[in-house]
This record gives C-alpha cells, structure tokens and sequence, in this order.
C-alpha cells in the first residue's frame, strides 16, 4: 500500500515555523509528558489554553529544540526527552501551569518536566509554585483594591467629619428647645 503521509522537510518546517510563532509571544512555556491523557482531556486543554491566548503544541524534541533556539528561548536539553508537550501561555504566564497542576488531580501519570518565565528555565518545583501564584486578574483586583484603600479612608473620614458638626448642630437646637420650655 501507498503512505499517504507527508514526507519531506516542508511539514517539518511549517511545524517550526508555528512553533516560533507560538513561542515568540509567549509569557510562559510549560513542558510536561500529556502521553497518559485521554484525546477528550487534550483537546480541552487545547481549547482552554487557545481561549486564554496561548496554545499548546506536540512536536518531535529536536524540532522543539530547533524553534526555541530560533525564539531566542535559553536550551531546554534536558528538559526534552521522551514525549514532550509544550503549553504556551500569554498574557497570564500562570495559566498553563495551574491547567497542567488542575490535569494531575486527576490522572497520576502526567509528569511535569520544566518551562521557561521570561527566558528562565524552570525545574518542575518552579513550575509548581508559577501554578500557586495568583493569576493576572486576581493581581489586578489586589492593585485596584490597594489604590481604593486609601481613598476610601479619606472618604470616611471627611464624612465623619461633616456628621459630627450635624450631630453637634443638632444637639445644640435640642438644648434650645429644652431651655424654650
């Protein structure tokens, strides 16, 4: 019988070309063994990781080797063995971690192998603690609530101060009408 694969260096090249696409937008690259993972499971972390901007990619190691050093990433030799996902993330460098951390509640078998944040390699304790820090949305609702503070307080105080004179203002007409009596 025929193949009706595709041979050839074309394949191989878009491929790469994609990935460096991918790559020289990203915030965060996860790199972790997915080999256990239901096709549901995968395409569902595909589609979460495209709705936050990013993406996910499984290529040959030595073509992954060959777009980070084409992103200018730093080399990721030993990270890239065996089967090797790559989850981008942009915008929010937390999300592919905390995606891949929610995958192995449920399934043992996932093996986080590193990633980069800004051009440093990560080991996979690095990943971990880049899942448990707050993601972008929650670090700006922290900085807003940190700029409302102090204004709030100001707000406070200023009525405060205007209800006491109210209040004093009051109890100074009461007195009149208990002396008019």
């Amino acid at each position: 019988p025929i193949s009706t694969k595709r041979r050839g260096r074309a394949p191989k090249k878009t491929q790469v070309t994609k990935l460096v696409a991918l790559l020289k937008k990203a915030d965060s690259v996860v790199a972790a063994n997915l080999s256990s993972l239901r096709v549901a499971a995968v395409t569902k972390l595909r589609a979460d990781l495209r709705q936050q901007g990013g993406g996910m990619m499984v290529a040959k190691n030595r073509l992954v080797k060959r777009a980070l050093q084409e992103a200018g990433y730093p080399s990721l030799d030993p990270i890239l063995k065996g089967p090797t996902a790559l989850m981008i993330g942009v915008g929010d460098p937390s999300v592919p971690a905390k995606k891949v951390l929610e995958l192995m509640k449920d399934n043992d078998k996932i093996v986080i192998k590193g990633g980069v944040l800004e051009g440093v390699v990560l080991d996979r304790k690095g990943v971990e603690f880049l899942a448990t820090m707050p993601g972008r949305p929650e670090l700006l609702s922290r900085l807003v609530g940190s700029i409302n503070a102090p204004i709030q307080k100001l707000v406070f105080a200023l009525n405060q101060t205007r209800s006491k004179v109210v209040y004093a203002i009051d109890a100074y007409r009461r007195q009149l009408e208990g002396a008019g009596s």
